[in-house]
């Protein structure tokens, strides 16, 4: 069966939300620079030129965590739950409940994916370090499907396929935190002669 709406103003209202989400969507290159431009200040050069480099990588990154949602984790979901209505029960999905849904979905796995953007960012400033991250894996793996299970509704499938691919881009983070932390400690040593 499709869509229906419950509420005279429902279709109208879900159409609005749906054009917002497209529009966060294409307009996030801009709202991502708008928001670099603001700390950007903070930076030294490399760490200005470095951010300003990850700033596409953010926007990509955010596009391959919804099209991952949408294309390989989202079909799985709705079978799962749509499979308990079973044969006493009528699927009739009102298109605001579809919209919030697929949006509320989604969103997750399009933040998670900065998780390497967030990690190259951090170890870059001194604030984190690779070796001492791996040295925590355990924890991040459970940590991992703490937030996927936070973030995705409430069947395992769903948190595995949120799971998974957390503990895969902290390995891909670990391997570039690990790029930009020998630059971090070279500069502090090439630093330290010219303070003494």
């Amino acid at each position: 069966t499709g869509l229906v709406f419950l509420s005279p103003a429902e279709a109208f209202f879900s159409r609005v939300k749906l054009a917002l989400a497209i529009g966060v969507l294409i307009g996030l290159p801009f709202i991502l620079y708008q928001g670099w431009a603001l700390v950007a200040p903070a930076f030294d050069r490399a760490q200005k030129r470095l951010s300003l480099v990850l700033l596409p990588v953010a926007y990509f990154l955010f596009l391959g965590g919804v099209l991952f949602a949408y294309a390989g984790v989202l079909p799985f979901a709705l079978r799962f739950f749509l499979s308990f209505g079973g044969e006493t029960l009528q699927q009739e999905i009102s298109i605001g409940n579809y919209v919030s849904f697929i949006i509320s979905f989604l969103l997750p796995f399009g933040i998670i994916f900065q998780m390497p953007v967030v990690i190259t960012l951090l170890t870059r400033l001194g604030i984190l370090r690779p070796d001492s991250m791996a040295k925590n894996r355990k924890y991040v793996v459970i940590g991992a499907f703490i937030v996927a299970t936070l973030l995705t509704p409430a069947d395992l499938f769903s948190q595995f396929m949120m799971a998974i691919p957390l503990i895969i881009l902290f390995e891909i983070s670990l391997i570039v935190g690990r790029a930009v932390a020998p630059k971090v400690q070279s500069e502090a040593k090439e630093e330290r002669p010219a303070q003494t």
